[in-house]
Formats: structure tokens, sequence, C-alpha cells
């Protein structure tokens, strides 16, 4: 459905909900064409902390800021 919409529009999507593991955020920006990623609930539910995250998204090739 988010790649089908970020298909359809000229505007930034950003996709909120069912990430539950690293590698569906990869995945996420990897099938569809996303400006961002929400992840509100994610850091809540899992041990993984957000600089995890980012390091894994990093070491999969996608450009990401590591260091706030």
């Amino acid at each position: 459905l988010v790649q089908a919409v970020s298909k359809a529009v000229s505007i930034p999507v950003i996709a909120s909900g069912g990430c539950s593991l690293p590698q569906h955020f990869i995945d996420g920006y990897n099938f569809s064409k996303l400006e961002a990623i929400a992840a509100g609930t994610f850091f809540a539910f899992k041990v993984q902390n957000f600089m995890q995250i980012r390091s894994a998204i990093k070491n999969a090739g996608i450009d990401i800021r590591v260091y706030t």
C-alpha cells in the first residue's frame, strides 16, 4: 500500500507503523520511494535503541545520519 501511494503522488510520503525488525526499516526504504519512516512505538517495545537501527540502515547502504 505504501509503495502504491508513494508512486501515485508527487509529495513526500512518510510511512508509519509496521516495523518490528530493523530489516523492516531497510525494506520500507528500498521497496518504496519514501522520504521517511516513522517509528514511534517500535522503541517502546524493543530492546534496540535508535542508534542500533541507524547503524543497521547505514550498513545496508542507505544514506542516513548516524550522529545527532
